[in-house]
């Protein structure tokens, strides 16, 4: 799950949870970011974006 990562340093959070989901491939990204949802074509199948309010899709997801 990644929380709101947008790209001042994408090498720390970003681009190595695009290497883990591409490379295992029983994994799912889940992101939740409003103004960078877009993953890498490569994980398309495997990513689950939102573009929601974090707190209401944690709060939905939970409940």
């Amino acid at each position: 799950m990644e929380l709101g990562v947008g790209f001042n340093t994408p090498e720390i959070i970003r681009y190595p949870f695009e290497q883990m989901t591409y490379n295992n491939e029983n994994a799912t990204l889940l992101r939740l970011n409003r103004d960078h949802s877009e993953g890498v074509i490569e994980n398309i199948d495997r990513t689950i974006a939102f573009v929601e309010d974090m707190h209401s899709v944690i709060v939905q997801l939970t409940d």
